[in-house]
């Protein structure tokens, strides 16, 4: 049943973000247009509005790919990963490096870009994360000034818990252990005071 309603949250988290960013774009669009028309300085507000649809554009992109359907036999160049990571934590307390050198499987990135917000559920003050992929195996290996991991969460990603009591905010640990799962992989975590590492 789990892996069904795990199906259906991706479609609808299809369908949410595809309705969301057409407005979105047709906003920043808007903006553009006033700008070289000039009939708009560069105010304060025109900035903050600017920032904000292109901060709400670029998570949703971001989600599209974490919570959304990833289809088959589709694929994400490095510079879309590195411009959808980017793009979400512009200006974050966490930053992400995205590594790999070559195109990856959509399915595969996904589970990446879950695994990146389990970890910045752990990261309370902020860090860096690795991201690389060798030989099929993915890698994600976080630093911070501060780690907390929530056992009682992080034992989902193992599936030696039910999912049926995680909040919202962390729904992204059983999805990332169904679709794990899903593509016969195990994901394996450990972490310090400082550093934690997921692999699968």
């Amino acid at each position: 049943m789990m892996h069904g309603n795990a199906n259906l949250a991706e479609l609808i988290g299809s369908r949410i973000c595809h309705d969301l960013i057409s407005p979105i774009g047709a906003i920043q669009n808007g903006l553009e247009l006033i700008s070289l028309t000039g009939d708009a300085d560069s105010s304060p507000e025109m900035e903050l509005i600017s920032e904000s649809c292109a901060h709400a554009n670029a998570r949703i992109r971001f989600f599209r790919i974490a919570f959304g359907s990833s289809g088959s036999g589709q694929s994400l160049s490095v510079n879309e990963a590195q411009s959808v990571i980017s793009g979400m934590y512009a200006g974050d307390r966490l930053s992400a490096d995205w590594t790999l050198s070559e195109p990856a499987p959509r399915e595969e990135v996904q589970l990446a870009l879950l695994a990146l917000l389990c970890m910045d559920r752990a990261l309370l003050r902020g860090g860096n994360v690795q991201i690389s992929r060798s030989n099929g195996e993915w890698h994600l290996a976080a630093t911070g000034p501060q780690i907390r991991v929530d056992p009682a969460i992080w034992k989902v990603l193992r599936g030696s818990v039910s999912a049926s009591d995680i909040r919202p905010a962390d729904v992204q640990f059983p999805l990332l252990a169904v679709r794990a799962a899903d593509q016969g992989r195990d994901i394996n975590w450990r972490e310090t005071e400082e550093t934690i590492d997921i692999r699968f």
